[in-house]
Order: C-alpha cells, then structure tokens, then sequence
C-alpha cells in the first residue's frame, strides 16, 4: 500500500480501520492479510492473543473517520432543525424555510 501506516496500540485500533501489515499471532493460529479492515472480532481475538500494537493504514482510517464524524454531525444538524420547526406551519412559505434551512446546514445531497 502507498498510505502511511502507524503502529497503534491496540486499545486505539477502532472497528473499520485497515490493517497495514500481514499479521500472524503463531500460538492462536490468527492470520490478518494487509489491507484487512478490522472488525469487532478481530480485536477481540487480538487481545486474547496478547497482542498489544497494531499496523494500521492512517489514511484510509482516517478517511472512515471523517466520513462517520460528518454523519453524526449531519442527523445532529437535523435533529436540531426538526425541534426549530416543529411549529412552523405546513403552509408554502414553512415549507420553503424548511428546504432553505436544511439545504444550507446540510448541503443539497443531503436534505
């Protein structure tokens, strides 16, 4: 892989991430290719393994990162503009203040 990876303790390891280097814990017999995204039983064998660092690709992880954060800060902005507007009227002036307001705090692609 091109990205940049980071050796990360595995209590920072998160779900999603993708493995930099082929791993092989010898005594439980795990093997995790390069490129593996890790997943809740991956870690959980990792640790039973004793394993206490992993390879991880930055880039790709932090793009998964990014993309979650967004979309949490995305249904927050909704949630809020559901509680601004739940007594707007249903008239057409209401609901062009809705479209408005969501397309401006949540980008078109996203109301």
């Amino acid at each position: 892989m091109n990205s940049d990876a980071r050796l990360l303790p595995l209590d920072e390891v998160r779900v999603g991430m993708i493995v930099s280097k082929d791993v092989l814990v010898t005594h439980s017999g795990l093997i995790l290719r390069q490129g593996a995204v890790v997943t809740e039983t991956i870690l959980l064998s990792l640790q039973r393994s004793g394993m206490e660092t992993l390879d991880i690709v930055l880039e790709k992880a932090t793009d998964i990162e990014r993309e979650a954060d967004r979309e949490v800060e995305r249904e927050c902005q909704r949630q809020r503009l559901a509680k601004l507007f739940r007594r707007c009227s249903d008239g057409p002036a209401g609901k062009l203040l809705w479209q408005y307001m969501t397309q401006y705090r949540l980008g078109g692609r996203h109301a």
